[in-house]
């Protein structure tokens, strides 16, 4: 086994500084560039990296036959908003320009690089791992991309210490003092990353623009196995293919449709909580999601509803509620949404419809650890009217939220 030397720097300056002699280098940019890059390259396109959000990126795309990713807050389109990119269609590239990420991409030179973020921790340390195993003694240097004060001076991100701290914890050789700090960090925060990113300066203010999905995809640990890896000039997924879902194109062609479901749907409806479950950020605080997914129990019963959304043939959502016996309203049980059409308004679609079923008032109930879940309710009237613990889960209590609208 090579003695694996495992390094942290931050930064342009923390690049150049450290990167003689290193075997490879992982840019962590986790709000949003290196995060925004998993989204896009796992969908089978090319992303490249370009230092100025100016003019001159526009001649850049053009000049490559590429897409070009704008602002945020412009016209609905790509950009550093990782969901803007899950539509991606395979075999496109795109230029994602950023001041930070995208930019020390740009610095270096030939070592082999990587884009690693949260969602792709797992997968990204692998590769690293067997590529380092090579030399005798190989080198690594994680580069925490960090923010800019508004003199242009560095500010270390806490969202980039803690993407670096999870990339490091998965390596196995001699981490430095700076490198063993990350992963402490992580370590101490890895039960409430989501809550973690959306705390910092960065999460806030994203959250205060709108953009609080951006966090929750960040927050996504080992959501994707996908690699970015930088040849080129360009990131594209070193697992080759991209690891794309040979459905996932024609279900973004085809136009959603909701109808009603029931037991027949019971084996699609297990699949979407199992997969769903899989990749949440909090699925592995809660026990009873890995359940779920092991056993794929009928969710169907006969006082219940069911309204289910498909893209061609592919059942993509459900929502199951059940109608108050005495008055207008009643309860929602499940709202599930496959991770392959998450971000495409699947979720509203089948909630809204759900909302003309029933009449108000609502109620539904929420994980209190499901941040992502928390909000989006919220953003659609939903408020908090009790809640109930449950001190018999493994790990320790879990608490439901009640939520009610109307």
């Amino acid at each position: 086994m090579p003695d694996l030397a495992l390094d942290l720097a931050w930064g342009g300056a923390g690049l150049r500084a450290g990167q003689a002699s290193r075997t490879a280098i992982a840019i962590v940019d986790v709000l949003s560039f290196s995060t925004a890059v998993d989204v896009a390259v796992s969908r089978g396109a090319r992303v490249l990296p370009y230092r100025y959000r100016d003019s001159t990126a526009a001649g850049f795309a053009a000049a490559q036959g590429a897409l070009l990713a704008g602002p945020r807050e412009g016209p609905a389109g790509l950009s550093l908003s990782p969901p803007s990119l899950a539509a991606l269609e395979a075999g496109s590239t795109v230029v994602l320009p950023s001041p930070n990420g995208s930019t020390l991409s740009t610095l270096v030179g030939d070592t082999p690089t990587f884009a690693a973020c949260l969602r792709n921790a797992t997968a990204v340390a692998a590769a690293l791992q067997t590529l380092a195993g090579a030399p005798k003694k190989g080198r690594i240097l994680v580069v925490a991309a960090g923010e800019h004060w508004a003199d242009g001076s560095l500010r270390p991100a806490l969202e980039d210490l803690l993407g670096a701290g999870a990339l490091l914890a998965r390596l196995k050789g001699t981490l430095s003092a700076d490198a063993m700090a990350a992963v402490a960090a992580y370590k101490a925060l890895r039960e409430s990353l989501q809550a973690a990113l959306a705390g910092c300066p960065s999460g806030r203010e994203l959250i205060g623009r709108g953009f609080d999905e951006d966090v929750a995809w960040a927050a996504a640990e080992d959501s994707s196995a996908a690699v970015p890896l930088l040849q080129d000039g360009a990131y594209s997924d070193s697992r080759g293919g991209g690891g794309r879902d040979p459905q996932a194109g024609a279900m973004q062609e085809a136009p959603l449709r909701l109808r009603d479901g029931g037991a027949r749907d019971d084996a699609d409806c297990g699949r979407i909580v199992g997969a769903a479950a899989a990749t949440s950020a909090y699925a592995p605080r809660v026990p009873h999601a890995a359940r779920l997914l092991g056993d794929r129990r009928p969710l169907a019963q006969e006082d219940r509803q069911r309204i289910v959304a498909e893209q061609g043939t592919r059942s993509v959502g459900f929502v199951e509620f059940r109608a108050s016996a005495q008055e207008a309203g009643g309860h929602i049980k499940y709202l599930f949404v496959d991770p392959a059409a998450q971000g495409r308004g699947v979720g509203s679609a089948l909630l809204e419809a759900a909302e003309r079923r029933l009449g108000m008032p609502i109620t539904l109930t929420v994980l209190s650890v499901n941040d992502h879940g928390l909000r989006w309710y919220m953003a659609r009237g939903y408020r908090i009217a009790g809640g109930q613990l449950e001190a018999d889960w493994e790990g320790g209590p879990a608490i439901w939220l009640t939520l009610k609208k109307g």
